[in-house]
């Protein structure tokens, strides 16, 4: 169970889960290929044109809003989205001055926040819906509200922001593991190897 759980983390979550004795239909295949060529032509678009850097596998909906002010500051690792209606402001109008936005790897930035200039999001972190993020916020964070705050440390996620379940097993070293650790473990065998595909079709393409 929990090797199922580690290959997990880097599962693409845009990919759908059929049963092993079924192909997905021609029109969902069809689709699934449209939509990985937009992705990349979106990416393409803000980096060749507007000078952007996003990183590869990244996915910017089509309602988010990157600051066209000052595209150069904006900075966005890979396998990171940026949900419907968020927003990353890059230039201060009131002060006059610009300040470069950063958001890490596999990072997500939930529906209608607003990141303001000069924030840097570090990776894997979570930035829930509605949030306004005026300070930095630590890698593996989980922040939500106005302002935002941290509510949760030391997450983990895999690409696009996707939660990963720890394994508390795998995490100690062989030293520290217990014939109690295994009873525990094989007891709680029902959320072991919890992968990231019910997240799958909730994303973003609005």
């Amino acid at each position: 169970m929990r090797s199922e759980s580690l290959r997990s983390i880097d599962a693409p979550v845009l990919e759908r889960s059929y049963p092993e004795t079924s192909t997905p239909p021609l029109a969902t295949r069809i689709r699934e290929l449209l939509r990985e060529a937009m992705k990349r032509l979106r990416r393409q678009y803000f980096n060749k044109v507007w000078h952007m850097q996003i990183g590869e596998g990244s996915v910017i909906s089509f309602s988010a809003k990157l600051d066209t002010t000052n595209p150069r500051g904006i900075h966005i690792g890979k396998h990171s989205v940026v949900a419907f209606g968020a927003s990353l402001l890059t230039h201060d109008w009131v002060n006059g001055r610009n300040r470069d936005v950063r958001v890490g790897n596999n990072c997500f930035i939930g529906a209608h926040a607003i990141v303001l200039p000069g924030v840097t999001i570090g990776d894997q972190c979570i930035i829930a819906a509605a949030s306004m993020v005026a300070r930095d916020v630590p890698a593996g964070s989980l922040v939500a509200g106005n302002p935002a705050h941290v509510v949760e440390r030391n997450i983990r996620t895999g690409h696009y922001g996707v939660r990963v379940k720890r394994d508390p097993w795998a995490e100690r070293e062989p030293s520290e593991r217990t014939p109690l650790d295994v009873a525990e473990i094989q007891g709680d065998s029902d959320t072991c190897g919890v992968g990231v595909g019910g997240a799958g079709g909730a994303l973003i393409w609005r």
